[in-house]
């Protein structure tokens, strides 16, 4: 009975993980949607996939802070010792 339940538990937590992830990926193509690179013509796909690394590459700053490691950048999160 107990393996039953912690597999159980396991599910649940894969799920969860899966929920979340889906719902970051949502929200980072949500905002490369709204964003400038969506509404600019673009002459050729080239032109295209330039603007929206840069976009990215903007946005998602490594040097930027999160607050969900607090308040520190990735680069810096990552560095830390463990």
């Amino acid at each position: 009975m107990f393996s039953s339940s912690l597999a159980a538990e396991q599910r649940i937590s894969a799920l969860q993980t899966a929920i979340k992830q889906q719902r970051e990926r949502e929200s980072f193509f949500s905002t490369l949607k709204i964003g400038p690179t969506n509404r600019h013509g673009f002459e050729n796909r080239g032109e295209a996939r330039q603007s929206t690394f840069e976009r990215i590459e903007g946005f998602y700053n490594k040097r930027r802070r999160h607050s969900s490691i607090g308040s520190l950048s990735s680069v810096d999160f990552e560095n830390q010792p463990n």
